[in-house]
């Protein structure tokens, strides 16, 4: 049993099992406290189950020190549950308190046999479990196997830890996790025992928990039965506050003031520059660099950045109090606290005024709503004030330049550390005017809607982003490099194909570029008799999806992505036209969508269109009575998309494509195809897109060829049909075979049955067809499709009435599918029947196609 200390992101906050008096370093063989209301033995009836029996956990704050003790029984009714309990476990902080055992017994058949221990037993261990996070937290492991145990048994331990931290100022701050349902155990409770002062409280972040509270003896016990009740349901994307982590929190801090005077007290000391020092010589140099206080803030931001590392201290007093400004210059890394306050020695020699705060790295929501103390934070940063205006710096981020300090980091709420001390503070979402990412795309269409794009993409990044690619860029290869690029690329074009490559960083500005250029496509579609493209849009990314509709959860608002802050600049060459494109209705943009400001311009002049986008993150939460307009709003932008629209003149796609080799617009677009292959001649994908194009173009040997390439690479379903399909009249035997092997890929395909039937119906085996179709619409894949080949092929065998009444009846289920109209069209005029109707049916077809090409 893990006692169970929570190591947060830089400030320790120990949360379940704590220590006092003077620090042991194994652990100590003592009696029950005297406090401790013991829980008795465990009756028969318990000792027949299997699993957790019992879990007594009982804490007691007595001045500025808190004691934990934890009785617990665990039965093996299995191998795997005895592999589980084999080793008893504790974990605690030697330098702030020891750990006792107090009872280690095994029951077997209703018979306590007693273990004798002593600390010599106990393998105790400095075992750092969190070194790839950068961290050492100082904690000590004691393990002890117990002896002879077997299936069946059941293992009672119990144990206590006292904790005491100085950091404090003497009082006590601590939180204490619920056991929660689905967890089992047949008997459970925590039992907190308080002195009755007023000063020492405790509050439970579970609205639900129920606890049986008394006062005797001048000392208030709070009791609760667990585990509890599973939370009521909340939905994913509610702010913290409304699905708080299950927690007790105890805390003897009158108000969040005097947790601000502490620590306060703890940033005062050991923030001195030797004024000899190497440092207090690259102060003097941030000094000669410039007058403005915002330049010299930013310098001095950089310097702990770039030339501190992190690493973690949780030893000796770090859970708190930070290292001395000197040792972490000279050990060159510290942690969250070490970097603050050597920020604020250097913000002090330059003048700026500054104090630290204790923040929440992902919980800031909740601060709030907890009880004042040290525990409800796991990280501190620097608050500046700056002529007048307030800005957050965080010394463990990278990346901080002079242009992006006006931007605060996300955590909602901070406490300065004042010696008058301060209530909590909102940190306001603010961006600065450089955007996270930047991209500036060319797309050249000019060889054809319909023909692959040739494009030009520059894509700026900075922050977090800029600073993976940073870290990562020393240890990778080239190919690594470009598949990174490709990664960066896919959020901008999707289906791209990456030609060349480049990526460059400026340690000025901390900013990653990436060039990059390729083969993209752009997609046509047909819509009654408007034909237009669509370029892809930061709106594209978002959803307006939030579930509201249970009565408990009308009035729950919406978190929002908050690091949304991107810039686009499109710019795309269009064919040449005698009648000129246009421009769908929706050209100019701004709006706040689901927190996120949308500014949008787009332009034709001539044969090029420009689109500006801007997406910018403006709110932490989207409150329940805005989420109707919100999404009535995204629909109707959603609808109103970024439209070209192809003059009615200009070919159709396969029209274009037939002129397109006669006119020489493939020369470039088959040799970047080239281009990309020869790169790496192994990957499948540059043949499978070569394939598609002279599929388009009609040059069938061609597109066979680099199917064959791309099935010898990685043998797929879809390439062995495709090569059937293009097969099915030259080589139908070529045709079969790929069949074949496509259904031992994906025997339910609808496609492989269908292209099956039509073979054998070719050849006058009308029943073997049929039996295909039948068996594939016992896989269920697309009825719809199935019935539509199942009446071509009763069509070809003369049973013409069958397959129309087939149709008929499937219509009336589904009017508007395509494959059924189209099939109906085909059946009447090979019938010979209704005409008129089956005129109407292959004009609906076709506006239903995408691509009314035929087959090759």
């Amino acid at each position: 049993m893990t006692s169970g200390l929570w190591t947060k992101a830089c400030l320790l906050a120990a949360i379940s099992l704590p220590s006092l008096t003077q620090a042991g370093e194994v652990p100590i063989i003592a009696p029950h406290p005297s406090w401790v209301k013991p829980a008795g033995a465990l009756s028969p009836e318990m000792l027949t189950k299997q699993g957790f029996l019992l879990m007594d956990r009982q804490m007691r704050a007595e001045g500025d020190s808190v004691s934990t003790y934890v009785d617990y029984a665990f039965r093996a009714a299995s191998p795997e549950q005895l592999q589980a309990i084999g080793a008893m476990m504790l974990q605690w902080h030697p330098d702030k308190g020891d750990v006792f055992v107090h009872k280690l017994e095994i029951i077997r058949d209703g018979t306590i046999i007693p273990l004798s221990v002593t600390a010599k037993d106990f393998a105790v261990l400095r075992r750092e479990q969190a070194l790839e996070q950068q961290a050492l937290n100082g904690i000590l492991t004691a393990t002890y196997q117990v002896p002879g145990l077997k299936t069946g048994d059941t293992v009672r331990f119990a144990f206590s830890i006292q904790f005491r931290d100085p950091a404090l100022g003497g009082n006590v701050s601590w939180s204490v996790p619920h056991f929660m349902e689905p967890f089992q155990v047949d008997s459970a409770n925590v039992r907190i025992s308080l002195p009755a002062d007023g000063r020492h409280k405790w509050r439970s972040s579970m609205a639900h928990a129920a606890p049986v509270t008394s006062v005797d003896g001048g000392r208030t016990e709070v009791v609760f039965k667990e585990p509890l009740p599973k939370a009521p349901d909340m939905p994913e994307d509610a702010p913290l506050r409304f699905r708080p982590p299950a927690l007790i929190d105890l805390t003897s801090f009158a108000d969040w003031r005097a947790v601000s005077m502490q620590g306060e007290q703890i940033y005062r000391a050991g923030r001195d520059i030797d004024p000899a020092s190497d440092l207090a010589k690259r102060v003097a140099d941030i000094e000669k660099t410039s007058s403005d206080p915002l330049t010299r803030t930013a310098g001095a931001l950089r310097l702990v950045q770039d030339e501190i590392r992190y690493l973690f201290n949780g030893q000796a007093q770090g859970n708190y109090v930070p290292q001395t400004v000197k040792e972490t210059w000279t050990n060159k890394y510290g942690d969250c606290k070490a970097k603050t306050l050597l920020l604020l020695a250097l913000l002090d020699r330059l003048g700026i005024k500054a104090e630290a705060a204790l923040v929440h790295s992902s919980q800031g929501d909740l601060l709030a709503s907890r009880l004042p103390s040290f525990n409800a934070f796991d990280h501190v940063i620097v608050r500046a004030e700056i002529s007048g205006e307030i800005y957050w710096l965080d010394g463990t981020q990278i990346g901080g330049r002079l242009e992006t300090l006006i931007e605060n980091p996300s955590f909602r709420n901070a406490l300065p550390l004042r010696a008058a001390g301060s209530d909590l503070e909102k940190i306001p979402l603010r961006l600065s005017s450089v955007a996270l990412t930047a991209d500036t795309l060319e797309l050249d269409a000019s060889a054809g809607l319909a023909m692959p794009k040739m494009f030009k993409l520059t894509s700026t990044l900075r922050g977090p982003e800029a600073v993976k690619i940073k870290v990562a860029l020393p240890s990778i290869n080239a190919e690594a490099r470009r598949e990174l690029i490709a990664k960066v690329v896919a959020d901008t074009l999707s289906n791209a194909l990456v030609l060349s490559s480049d990526i460059t960083i400026d340690e000025a500005t901390g900013i990653a570029r990436l060039e990059a250029t390729g083969i993209a496509e752009l997609n046509w579609q047909q819509e009654d008799d408007q034909r237009f493209g669509q370029l892809e849009s930061v709106l594209d990314s978002f959803s307006a999806e939030a579930d509201r509709a249970r009565p408990a959860w009308k009035d729950i608002p919406v978190n929002v992505v908050v690091d949304q802050h991107k810039v686009s600049n499109v710019t795309l060459k269009l064919p040449k036209s005698a009648t000129p494109f246009s421009l769908g209705p929706l050209k100019v943009l701004d709006e706040q969508i689901w927190g996120v400001r949308i500014k949008r311009a787009i332009s034709l002049s001539g044969d090029v269109v420009k689109l500006n986008e801007l997406a910018r993150s403006e709110q932490f939460e989207v409150a329940a009575a805005e989420l109707p307009k919100e999404r009535e709003r995204f629909a109707r932008l959603a609808k109103e998309q970024i439209k070209i629209i192809a003059p009615e003149s200009y070919p159709l796609e396969w029209q274009e494509f037939r002129t397109a080799r006669k006119e020489g617009r493939v020369k470039a677009i088959e040799a970047a195809f080239a281009a990309y292959i020869a790169k790496d001649p192994k990957k499948p994908e540059g043949y499978l897109r070569r394939s598609e194009f002279y599929t388009s173009l009609k040059e069938k040997n061609a597109a066979i060829a680099d199917l064959t390439k791309v099935i010898s690479l990685e043998p797929d379903a879809n390439s062995y049909q495709t090569r059937a399909w293009l097969n099915q009249f030259s080589n139908p035997k070529a045709a079969l075979a790929d069949i074949a092997e496509a259904q031992k890929i994906d025997p339910a395909s609808t496609y492989s049955a269908q292209l099956y039937a039509r073979l054998m119906s070719r050849q006058g085996k009308f029943d073997e067809a049929l039996a295909a179709i039948e068996n594939a619409q016992s896989l269920q894949e697309d009825k719809y499709a199935l019935i539509a080949a199942q009446s071509e092929t009763l069509l070809k065998a003369g049973r013409k009435d069958e397959a129309l009444a087939k149709l008929a009846a499937a219509s009336k289920g589904k009017p508007g599918n395509a494959s059924l109209v189209s099939a109906t069209c085909w059946a009447k005029g090979l019938a010979n029947l209704d005409l008129p109707t089956a005129l109407k049916e292959c004009s609906k077809a076709i506006e239903l196609s995408e691509s009314p090409a035929g087959d090759l």
